[in-house]
């Protein structure tokens, strides 16, 4: 599975990312506002090729954001499906390595994802989980043309749930 933008490549991790995601997962700065905070290398070991299974398995999942003009990692972008306040949902997600951020490119990739989710996967509505200190995903949320739909809890945090809907974008 492969989703290009004008900059950007997103795709299947691979096992040759392991450093890459290891740096980004043990980073205090880019993992403040995850559910577990940073992870060891172990942790990552273990998790990187379950999520390469899981995506290849299902056709959407954690992908790899490679930028195009020296393919350089920059971190991930997902979209999987969660249970919310008893409801089932599509969430958007990303996570960058901060020396990358202020770029674009979290909302150049999250924009080429909800675009396929909502024309290849058949998503009608996504979401994004946002603790309410993240104002850099906010901004994410808001540029994707999601609004804060209610504040609710998510994996003991309190958090917003912002919402976008295929039929908002004429996908």
């Amino acid at each position: 599975m492969r989703i290009e933008t004008e900059r950007l490549l997103l795709r299947v991790p691979s096992l040759d990312e392991l450093e890459e995601y290891v740096e980004l997962a043990g980073d205090p700065l880019a993992m403040r506002f995850s559910v577990g905070g940073p992870e060891s290398r172990d942790e990552v070991e273990d998790k990187l090729p379950q999520v390469i299974e899981r995506v290849t398995q299902r056709g959407y999942g954690l992908l790899s954001v490679m930028r195009k003009e020296d393919d350089a990692f920059l971190g991930w972008c997902m979209v999987k499906d969660i249970e919310l306040d008893g409801e089932k949902e599509w969430e958007i997600g990303y996570r960058f390595l901060p020396r990358y951020w202020g770029n674009g490119y979290a909302t150049e990739a999250a924009l080429g994802y909800r675009d396929f989710a909502f024309k290849e996967l058949g998503v009608g509505r996504l979401i994004a989980v946002i603790e309410s200190e993240n104002a850099a995903s906010i901004a994410v949320a808001k540029r994707l043309g999601m609004r804060m739909e209610r504040e609710s809890v998510y994996c003991g945090l309190e958090v917003e749930v912002y919402f976008g809907e295929r039929s908002a974008i004429g996908g």
